[in-house]
């Protein structure tokens, strides 16, 4: 416990010393966790709410900004020092991206996100409808299509996560899952050719589109962020 503390009063001291000469020490030669407690001090100073993605997302990359609270940005330079910022535009992201899902197999990219996708034979047997590990999906490949869209989060947008009776609005479940703000706009949705969305980023597979014991063929969706990704920018 002793050196436990002793290692966190460490880590601040060195923080503070970094703080108090304005910035003039290179901030990415500082140890991962003084680059940390520099930008919660930062924050706190700044008044702004912060929780450890927050605090990554921002130690990770320079000039990435991400909005924090309606009409408020928050990003660093590459000095280290965090600053605050007004939004010049909605926040809504219009990107969209259609693929083709011809070949049977394939990846995409996009918003900072790679996705390998293979359409194939289901498997026999219960094994098939069992829950998948972290960051992989199965999906009725009939019920999805072979033209979908990956996009972000748009007014009025509704899911329907397994358990549930009927689609909700994506905002209500960002909001009772406790999803930051900043990453409710970040985070990627697929949509099928008709405009319904069977999967996003994060939340519990579709309902609709789950596998079924009459699945034939199935979506496999296995996807990862990208870190040195380029996000889009809060301009």
């Amino acid at each position: 416990m002793e050196l436990l503390r002793a290692d966190a009063d460490f880590v601040g001291a060195a923080a503070q010393h970094w703080l108090d000469c304005a910035g003039t020490e290179d901030f990415a030669g500082l140890h991962l966790a003084v680059q940390r407690r520099v930008l919660q001090r930062q924050l706190v100073t700044l008044g702004e709410a912060f929780d450890f993605d927050l605090v990554e997302a921002l130690r990770q990359q320079a000039n990435r900004r991400i909005m924090t609270k309606p009409g408020v940005q928050v990003w660093r330079d590459v000095t280290g020092t965090v600053r605050l910022g007004r939004v010049r535009r909605p926040a809504f992201d219009q990107a969209q991206q259609t693929v083709e899902l011809s070949g049977g197999k394939g990846q995409i990219t996009f918003g900072g996100l790679c996705v390998d996708w293979r359409v194939e034979r289901t498997p026999p047997g219960r094994r098939a409808l069992l829950p998948q590990a972290p960051g992989t999906e199965f999906f009725d490949a009939a019920e999805v299509g072979l033209c979908i869209s990956l996009r972000h989060w748009r007014p009025g947008d509704r899911f329907q996560p397994i358990g549930l009776p009927q689609p909700v609005k994506l905002q209500d479940l960002f909001t009772n899952l406790k999803v930051p703000r900043w990453q409710r706009h970040e985070r990627v949705l697929a949509t099928t050719a008709e405009g319904e969305t069977f999967w996003v980023e994060g939340l519990r597979i579709s309902e609709r589109f789950k596998l079924k014991a009459t699945t034939r063929r199935r979506l496999s969706w296995r996807w990862q962020r990208l870190p040195s990704a380029e996000p889009t920018p809060w301009y």
